[in-house]
């Protein structure tokens, strides 16, 4: 899967992942080092974006069943957001994902997960997908 990033003002571009239909917001955080090059990016510095969303097939579902676990629900799920939270350190970086869930339609579920490895560091409400790690 490839994605051409169109990131307006804000750092944000829509994107999709073949894991939903409907469209996910990509932000970039304004404290990362690449902003400085905003707009004009290059591939080298987002490549590592491309790389996590290349694995959605791997990432998605475990976060899903990792959701079902936590909520004790199969209820709908929908992913909102990504964000990214930190550039590559030793070839992991950091993103968060905001999901709205029936399970907790007013607070919403925040993941910060590891490109590496996909590991789940941190579980809560959606506003702990875009709160700096």
């Amino acid at each position: 899967m490839s994605t051409s990033f169109n990131f307006d003002e804000n750092y944000r571009s829509e994107i999709l992942i073949p894991q939903q239909t409907e469209t996910v917001n990509l932000y970039l955080m304004d404290y990362l080092d690449i902003i400085d090059d905003f707009p004009n990016f290059k591939n080298e510095q987002i490549k590592f974006i491309q790389d996590f969303l290349n694995k959605s097939n791997i990432w998605y579902p475990k976060i899903i069943n990792y959701i079902y676990t936590q909520t004790n629900s199969t209820n709908q799920v929908s992913l909102l957001s990504i964000y990214v939270l930190s550039a590559p350190e030793n070839n992991n970086s950091i993103f968060g994902l905001e999901f709205s869930s029936e399970a907790d339609a007013e607070h919403g579920i925040g993941i910060k997960i590891e490109s590496k490895n996909m590991n789940i560091l941190e579980y809560g409400s959606a506003d702990l997908a875009f709160t700096p790690y």
